[in-house]
């Protein structure tokens, strides 16, 4: 048990243990391609292959150091030794990876902490803010399951209830919207007592009462040119009605389960054909209202993100110029040219 402890323990540090080796083994391929060795001699003359005797003038083909045959061992020049010690390529990718591994951890890091604090701070000045619960409801057998769209001559209706984030309970009165294929819609605001007034489209009131009940149902219907008579519509208005009647004094949580069970039962005792189906529903709402978690960070906070992006790219170019003039440098000395020149 003690042992299963000790690994859990140690066991976020090895991602970060192969990260850092990672990171020493680019740094090694660099230095390889950049730097000499302190104890290699910077002349420009050859060094035996077999021991590394700095040649200088020989009287036959033998190192005067060990005495290998140097036509068999072969002379290892200081550009030789520094081409197979390193190479461009190697440096090149070596960095690459390097600055734009840094950049992304950074990135990262970013990315959390502000996130984070941008969420936390969002919740928590929002406690005590408010939401709009909408459900929409339409008649069953004109629901297209595929479109997710009302289809026909048909209509829908959409319960819009302003709520309180922390307990759910309504806000402001209750919105039903009845709104037609033509766009047009009638919205009768119900308080938590009973009283509702109806508009129009234009926003005009078209009624008004003191008394929720299934004619005060018929009355958004009858304003949407429906007749209220046919025994359809007298059955969507009486389920319209059971879900008013729960939502205007509980709230969110009592349409979406008392409400439901009495639906269920209206409808279990009248025609099939004539229910109401529940089509989706959805949350309205800002950032910092308390309600769920906030959308993503602004645009006006990504700007670091923008200005660091940029400063690595500069960063990665001027160190790409640098690798190269230093590959450059290094192997210019030792060049043939330069030794037959000397000689």
């Amino acid at each position: 048990m003690m042992w299963g402890n000790l690994f859990l323990t140690a066991l976020p540090f090895i991602p970060a243990s192969m990260l850092v080796l990672f990171l020493f083994v680019l740094i090694h391929v660099l230095y390889r391609a950049l730097f000499v060795p302190p104890g290699f001699d910077d002349t420009k003359g050859g060094h035996c292959a077999a021991c590394g005797y700095v040649l200088g003038s020989l009287s036959d083909n033998r190192c005067p150091e060990c005495g290998v045959d140097l036509l068999k061992a072969g002379v290892l020049t200081r550009r030789m030794f520094i081409q197979l010690r390193g190479s461009s390529v190697g440096a090149i990718s070596a960095w690459t990876v390097m600055v734009f591994s840094a950049g992304g951890v950074a990135i990262a890091i970013w990315g959390s902490v502000v996130q984070t604090s941008y969420w936390m701070n969002n919740a928590m000045t929002g406690m005590g803010g408010s939401y709009t619960q909408i459900v929409t409801y339409g008649p069953q057998t004109e629901w297209d399951d595929e479109t997710r769209e009302l289809t026909g001559d048909t209509f829908e209706v959409r319960f819009e209830l302003p709520s309180d984030s922390m307990s759910q309970a309504l806000i402001d009165p209750l919105r039903v919207v009845l709104e037609l294929p033509s766009g047009d819609e009638y919205t009768m605001e119900i308080e938590e007592r009973g009283a509702w007034t109806l508009g129009g489209p234009g926003g005009d009131r078209v009624g008004e009462g003191e008394a929720l009940n299934a004619e005060t149902i018929d009355r958004l219907f009858e304003a949407g040119g429906f007749d209220t008579s046919d025994e359809a519509y007298r059955s969507y208005s009486g389920q319209i009605f059971v879900l008013a009647d729960v939502a205007k004094s509980g709230g969110v949580s009592a349409i979406q389960s008392e409400g439901h069970t009495k639906l269920m039962t209206v409808q279990a005792t009248g025609d099939y054909a004539y229910a109401l189906a529940q089509n989706g529903w959805s949350t309205s709402g800002t950032a910092g209202t308390g309600f769920g978690i906030p959308g993503g960070i602004p645009y006006t906070l990504w700007g670091p993100v923008l200005y660091g992006f940029i400063g690595l790219v500069v960063v990665y170019f001027v160190g790409l110029v640098m690798i190269l003039r230093r590959r450059r440098k290094i192997l210019a000395v030792g060049q043939y040219t330069e030794v037959r020149g000397a000689a």
